[in-house]
């Protein structure tokens, strides 16, 4: 059997292999065939492709208003501010002697040439973080709000003495300079519903900066090397005309700050009547807040990162928070500042422009408890609800 059929399959094998080759060589030449067209169609298929996905893919809505603002932004500060030429600076005060005109037209042009160098610096540095990304610090951004608040003050001096355009533009970029760096450093348009603002007291500036009631300033200027067992014997005595067992917390990016007072309060300088909790962002200060930490009295600075006082205040007063709540800036005591800090929740400020916004130097402990010792005098005697 096997040699008989054995031919014939062998035979058989060769038939379908002839007829596999002859369909391969046809598939190969319509592919080959079919494969050019498919070559022409995938790019011009890719382009579609890629075309419908841009179109999709759009600048964000956010980028584009923050794009936009700053364009706007730099068209404001793109106006060139040159001094006024002496013999056109037009005095707003009449009764200034020769001598004194003098010296208030060389402050003038001290002033404005401090302004020029500033902006510029912040330009630059504006420059670097919106196309370098390179973020400005906190302790960077806190140094240039504090020498835009020191420039503040002193054009602000100039313009009382002096009628002039340039001075009042450089004053409005001044506004813009700070808002461009931070827009949380400036209150801006935030307010407090008039349900939430106070009724039982109306602003004062004395009784709104912590002054006495003699009018002296809570700040202590002398070393505490000079005086240090008498500094902290008045320490100790303001500590004890605060209520019993106060608990205050402070609220500060600056390490220093927090350094300084995390020392005092572990030296013991303001006796047992006063208890002082420091925290450097706001998210932990939230935390503590709603874990039913106790809070007597909130003091926070102004400039801070994601909001600042300015927000926090008004924040809280809107969540029912009814706790005192003081600025700690290198702000100046100005009263358009003190009013609406005022009315957006704050009960009073603690400025350090006067000593260049050291306060926690030598007696610093002792500034501080004086502010305190000052607001509940003020309080008692006023008999406001906090």
């Amino acid at each position: 059997m096997a040699a008989f059929f054995g031919p014939q399959i062998q035979n058989m094998k060769h038939f379908w292999l002839g007829i596999s080759a002859v369909l391969c060589v046809g598939l190969a030449g319509a592919l080959a065939q079919a494969q050019s067209p498919i070559k022409r169609a995938v790019p011009a298929a890719q382009k579609m492709l890629q075309k419908k996905v841009s179109s999709h893919a759009k600048e964000p809505v956010s980028r584009v208003l923050e794009r936009k603002a700053w364009q706007a932004r730099n068209e404001k500060l793109k106006q060139t501010v040159s001094p006024t030429a002496p013999d056109k600076l037009k005095s707003a005060v009449y009764n200034l002697s020769p001598v004194q005109m003098r010296a208030a037209r060389l402050q003038y042009y001290r002033n404005m040439r401090e302004y020029a160098a500033l902006k510029k610096h912040i330009e630059t540095r504006l420059f670097y973080q919106q196309y370098k990304n390179d973020k400005i610090s906190a302790v960077e951004l806190a140094d240039v709000n504090f020498h835009l608040s020191r420039l503040e003050e002193k054009l602000a001096w100039s313009a009382m003495v002096f009628q002039d355009a340039p001075l009042s533009v450089a004053r409005r970029q001044l506004i813009d300079l700070r808002a461009a760096l931070d827009p949380f450093a400036t209150p801006g348009n935030i307010s407090l519903p008039k349900a939430l603002r106070r009724s039982d007291r109306k602003f004062d500036k004395q009784e709104f900066y912590l002054y006495g009631q003699d009018g002296s300033s809570p700040l202590v200027r002398e070393y505490s090397w000079l005086l240090p067992f008498v500094n902290r014997r008045r320490a100790r005595e303001a500590a004890d005309q605060l209520p019993h067992h106060l608990q205050v917390v402070v609220l500060n990016d600056s390490r220093a700050v927090l350094t300084s007072m995390t020392q005092w309060q572990k030296e013991g300088v303001w006796g047992k009547n006063l208890q002082v909790r420091v925290f450097q962002r706001q998210e932990d200060f939230w935390a503590f807040l709603r874990a039913g930490g106790q809070v007597d009295m909130l003091i926070t600075d102004l400039i801070m990162p994601k909001g600042g006082g300015f927000f926090l205040a008004s924040e809280l007063r809107q969540q029912g928070y009814k706790m005192p709540i003081l600025a700690l800036s290198a702000f100046g005591e100005s009263e358009k500042r003190g009013q609406k800090l005022f009315t957006l929740g704050f009960d009073g400020m603690l400025s350090t422009h006067a000593v260049d916004g050291a306060l926690f130097g030598t007696s610093g402990y002792l500034t501080f408890v004086n502010a305190l010792r000052n607001y509940y005098t003020w309080k008692k005697l006023k008999g406001w609800d906090r």
